[in-house]
């Protein structure tokens, strides 16, 4: 029987529109992208928000970008929170 928390499997292949828009699909956004220069190397961070407060960070080189999102895809596709609360749902603010 497979695992159903398995992480989905880097495909260098696929281009970084796609796999952000595979992110956005499962309701991630971006909430911080940025290079960096670390030990004279280009590195990359990503950090994706979800409405139910879950976040994933994705950090690695820079020259492999696609593959370091791929990964936070791989750790978004072992998220379950209730994606059916809407913001019409949610508690109101204290007062």
């Amino acid at each position: 029987m497979a695992d159903a928390t398995a992480h989905c499997q880097p495909n260098p292949s696929q281009s970084l529109e796609s796999t952000l828009g595979e992110l956005r699909s499962k309701g991630w956004r971006v909430a911080a992208h940025y290079e960096f220069e670390l030990n004279n190397q280009m590195r990359t961070y990503w950090l994706f928000t979800h409405a139910c407060g879950r976040w994933i960070k994705a950090e690695g080189a820079a020259s492999s970008e696609v593959l370091v999102l791929q990964l936070a895809l791989g750790d978004a596709a072992n998220h379950h929170c209730d994606e059916t609360k809407h913001e019409d749902q949610l508690d109101e603010p204290r007062r």
